[in-house]
């Protein structure tokens, strides 16, 4: 999906000028829904009239409007790449927008400042199966004993394997690794350098191509970022091995080679095509690869199985997840209103025809039962895994707290720090981070 491409910039445009204000309890009674009285709601989403699937997201506003004819719905939508920076900065200037798309890391954020309304009450009063959504993002939605949002979309992280380049470096294609040492091993066999020295006519796994990050190894290996209490674990002992991991990965590559072949094979937008295109023996990407690879490469010989992971305790995949949200500054009726779209649009009839008509996983888990009666192999091994699915931890103090341990990836990766001074300096940082939040709050 686009969406995962600028996935970590994203988080930190969420987050602008939105401060910790308090908490809408949600305890009042609901206001009784009058089918007969006239209300108008606004509603932003990333789906302008440009955009390709526009009219197939507008044929499900107008499925609501047409089932509940009292309820008006002005629409507003914005570019992707613009979206969430118009939203936060709307929100964050006392803009009212009823109901609206946004990213599930941060509920919280939005729950405890105000803007989001506790849905908890309707989904009780509606009898909502919670069940019907991965439990982690209900967990990432939940605040304060009340839910302020539902993913209206998910997706996993899966590990994708060409085994016509397995065969051609000498290793079994039906066998792909299932530990992060034999990835490294298998990744020594699959690359191979250009004949005039120059790119690489294959590579293996490379940890930043594909949609990967570091908490794909992180978790996996038993390890996490924030202990019970909260703190900061970022220079934790797992997490020195993961991070050396990662750096290990990096540095098989000459960088030169790699800046011309990733040159070679990436798409307009600079996003990365080497597994479609056949020449990436291995990569970690978003679940919605097999669904490309289905209609752009149609013969490629691929198998897709979970991350490597270290005891089923440590089964875990990451997940990112776009919500739908009430806005707690609007009237009573607004919200009821704006909380029937809500729930139209994560419901189990217009979910089952997200894939395909939207080209967006859906969140609801009944609706992946529907599209795997006619998902090949491959795309029902993914639905299997989404119970797996894991989203990043929220941290009050720092929202986007792992924007620096990526920039010292990055600069450990590029050789200009150890692994563990990589963890280190992370760790120090956030510790500081949090520090500065709790003296000045």
């Amino acid at each position: 999906m686009k969406k995962a491409l600028i996935f970590m910039a994203l988080v930190s445009m969420l987050i602008v000028g939105v401060g910790l204000t308090g908490c809408n309890g949600g305890d009042e009674p609901l206001l009784e829904w009058d089918s007969e009285t006239e209300v108008t709601i606004d509603y932003w989403s990333i789906y302008p009239d440009s955009d390709e699937y526009s009219p197939k997201h507008k044929a499900f506003v107008d499925e609501f409007i047409a089932a509940n004819p009292n309820v008006k719905i002005n629409h507003y939508g914005f570019n992707f790449y613009d979206y969430f920076t118009k939203v936060s900065t709307a929100q964050a200037g006392g803009t009212n927008i009823d109901v609206y798309w946004n990213d599930i890391v941060n509920v919280k954020h939005r729950a405890g400042g105000g803007i989001a309304a506790n849905l908890k009450p309707y989904i009780d009063a509606d009898n909502v199966d919670l069940s019907n959504f991965s439990e982690s993002s209900i967990n990432s939605a939940t605040y304060d004993g009340g839910i302020y949002a539902l993913p209206v979309e998910a997706d996993i992280r899966m590990m994708f394997y060409n085994k016509t380049l397995f065969a051609e470096a000498g290793l079994d294609p039906e066998k792909p690794p299932t530990s992060f040492e034999e990835l490294y091993d298998y990744n020594t066999k699959l690359i191979k350098i250009s004949d005039d020295n120059t790119s690489y006519d294959r590579i293996g796994f490379h940890p930043m191509l594909g949609n990967n990050a570091i908490q794909c190894m992180v978790w996996p290996m038993g390890g996490s970022f924030f202990d019970a209490n909260g703190n900061p674990t970022l220079n934790s002992e797992i997490n020195r091995k993961s991070i050396d991991w990662w750096v290990k990965f990096n540095r098989m590559y000459d960088s030169r080679k790699l800046n011309v072949f990733t040159s070679t094979y990436s798409d307009a937008g600079g996003a990365d095509t080497a597994f479609l295109q056949g020449v990436s023996g291995i990569v970690i990407a978003e679940n919605s690869l097999a669904w490309q690879l289905s209609k752009n490469a149609p013969d490629l010989d691929y198998g897709i199985v979970p991350i490597p992971y270290y005891g089923e305790e440590n089964h875990y995949t990451w997940s990112g997840a776009f919500t739908l949200e009430v806005s707690n500054r609007t009237s009573d009726i607004k919200k009821m209103a704006a909380w029937k779209f809500l729930n139209h649009m994560t419901g189990l009839e217009v979910q089952k025809r997200f894939l395909d008509e939207l080209n967006f996983t859906p969140a609801n888990l009944k609706a992946h039962e529907y599209i795997m009666q006619t998902s090949n192999e491959n795309q029902k091994i993914i639905f299997n895994e989404f119970k797996y699915a894991r989203h990043m931890d929220y941290c009050k103090q720092a929202p986007e707290w792992w924007a620096g341990l990526s920039g010292d990836l990055f600069q450990a990766s590029g050789g200009h720090m150890t692994p563990d001074e990589c963890a280190d300096k992370a760790q120090k940082d956030l510790e500081k981070l949090i520090k500065e939040y709790n003296e000045t709050h």
